[in-house]
């Protein structure tokens, strides 16, 4: 599931069916508007619904992330420069009724909650995918590549371009060239995806840096599914670096992390949970996410505030869908959080700084060693924040260069763990 695109680019696949919503949006609405209608502005909002659409279907999706909000149609900002938007809120909004009407789509709004960002939902009819089915050519719709992204209190900022800019701009272009001159097949949906990747930073350009797949098509993947990927019809493997982030704090710390130990390691009689395999790893879970929520926490934050919403948050899903689902709803999260910090004493310094994302620019310049390496080799390489995917072939290739590549960025490599997956 993605986002809608704005800066969508005629797609020539869906000539026919953006002719088809024209001719009925006019009859419906030629005599009733008090306006010309604007033939232009229409076909760009039509081509901007069905070509979005057409990549849902083409990814294997039907379901995707659209917003409702008119003023997040007025522009966009695409690599720092702000664009106005080619999209009409008010014919959006209307073609949109006449495609629900027609069913082509369905809508599931969002829930409105104060100070947080409202999702809505499109999903495709059996209507619309029939014709796609039936669509000549499956050339894919264009998107404008958005390869950077600074983003302060949720929102895309403008910035102006600069060495650095242009360094990660240019490493962002040539690993999405490489995408597209190889094939990553996910057998499972029986769909080639076309994988394109941005980072997005955080408040500038000192903080954050990950590498996001933007369209969340492998990233949102379970690690046993994306195993199952094909990279140029070959089996791949996935190498992921070990309880990164703390790594990262015993190294801030000069301290040694010790073989074997494992941050994030919690008693579940410690807190009243029965004690077996599946339970541990449930817990070892919370553990980090808790341990995120916590470093990523100023002085006066409540971190176990967000870690409730988030287990909330779980508890709402399917039962299949659940990470947390032997947690009880009422567990003590402030005693959950105290027993990660009983177990890592030595970086305790660091709880409560907001250092996440100073950390989270570390382990980002690390991956962008690593990718850089394969990416000059023209080797695909598929990030998935701490950990990396490959064809088979170049396993051990892989784990040399994530050693060799965080070493570089943090002088040594004293709680480098990688493992296979």
């Amino acid at each position: 599931m993605y986002k809608f695109e704005k800066s969508v680019k005629y797609c020539r696949s869906l000539t026919k069916m953006i002719s088809d919503v024209e001719i009925k949006f006019i009859e419906r609405y030629q005599d009733k508007q008090s306006y010309k209608i604007n033939k232009k502005k229409l076909r760009v909002v039509i081509n901007y619904i069905l070509a979005n659409c057409f990549n849902l279907y083409l990814n294997g999706e039907s379901k995707g992330i659209i917003s409702l909000n008119n003023k997040l149609y007025d522009s966009y900002i695409e690599n720092g420069k702000k664009t106005k938007s080619a999209v009409s809120f008010r014919y959006f909004s209307k073609v949109k009724d006449l495609l629900i009407d027609e069913g082509y789509i369905e809508i599931q709004c969002g829930e409105f909650v104060p100070n947080e960002y409202c999702e809505s939902y499109i999903k495709l009819t059996q209507y619309i995918k029939d014709n796609f089915k039936n669509t000549t050519g499956t050339s894919r719709p264009e998107f404008t590549d958005n390869s950077i992204i600074l983003r302060k209190n949720g929102k895309d900022k403008e910035f102006r371009s600069n060495k650095y800019v242009k360094d990660v701009l240019n490493n962002m272009n040539n690993l999405n060239i490489l995408f597209g001159k190889n094939t990553v097949y996910y057998p499972i949906k029986d769909v080639n995806y076309a994988l394109k990747f941005n980072r997005i930073y955080n408040d500038s350009f000192e903080y954050g840096g990950r590498f996001y797949e933007q369209h969340s098509q492998v990233q949102s993947l379970r690690s046993c599914e994306r195993l199952k990927l094909l990279i140029n019809e070959n089996k791949v493997t996935e190498v992921d670096f070990c309880s990164l982030h703390m790594a990262l704090l015993y190294d801030l710390a000069e301290e040694n992390m010790l073989n074997g130990f494992d941050p994030y390691e919690i008693d579940p009689c410690q807190l009243g949970l029965v004690d077996n395999l599946q339970t541990k790893k449930q817990l070892r879970s919370l553990a980090k996410l808790a341990i995120l929520i916590v470093i990523n926490s100023g002085k006066n934050s409540k971190p176990a505030i967000t870690l409730k919403r988030k287990l909330e948050e779980d508890k709402n899903k399917n039962s299949s869908e659940q990470r947390y689902s032997l947690i009880p709803k009422d567990i003590d999260l402030t005693s959950v959080i105290e027993e990660i910090k009983k177990r890592n004493p030595k970086v305790k310094k660091f709880f409560n700084s907001g250092i996440g994302l100073v950390l989270q620019r570390k382990d980002s310049d690390i991956a962008n060693q690593v990718i850089q390496y394969f990416v000059n080799r023209g080797i695909v390489i598929i990030p998935i924040h701490d950990s990396f995917i490959v064809e088979k072939q170049y396993e051990n290739e892989l784990i040399e260069v994530m050693k060799n590549s965080y070493k570089e960025v943090m002088g040594n490599n004293l709680n480098c763990r990688v493992e296979v997956k």
